[in-house]
């Protein structure tokens, strides 16, 4: 837990650093970070970045299926589901996306069977 919380400061410490000398992290920055803290647990965090790089960038594959993936950790199913299409009619032969989308389907079928017993 420690290592979580230090992790946090630094990072954002880093962040705030680079944005007051000018200096913005670029998507691919924020979406590295991002992964990051998804390692970590911190679902919340990455829902509300990846909500923001989603308003900026809606037409971006690998921003729609990471955010699908945060709803899916959150519980957030039914807006999962529509980011993963999202993402798939973007990039339709995106195999990280298919596997992604794939895997969410067998496991919530399974959660389906599961409460019909």
């Amino acid at each position: 837990m420690l290592k979580k919380i230090v992790f946090i400061i630094v990072a954002f410490a880093v962040l705030s650093c680079a944005r007051q000398f000018g200096s913005y992290p670029t998507l691919q920055d924020e979406l590295r970070f991002i992964g990051e803290i998804s390692e970590y647990g911190l679902w919340n965090e990455s829902f509300f970045r990846l909500s923001r790089l989603y308003s900026l960038y809606p037409d971006n594959p690998e921003i729609a299926n990471n955010l699908a993936v945060a709803c899916e950790a959150l519980g957030k199913y039914k807006q999962a589901e529509l980011l993963y299409r999202k993402a798939l009619s973007i990039d339709p032969n995106n195999r990280y996306i298919k596997e992604n989308y794939e895997r969410f389907k067998r496991i919530r079928k399974g959660e389906d069977k599961d409460n019909n017993n």
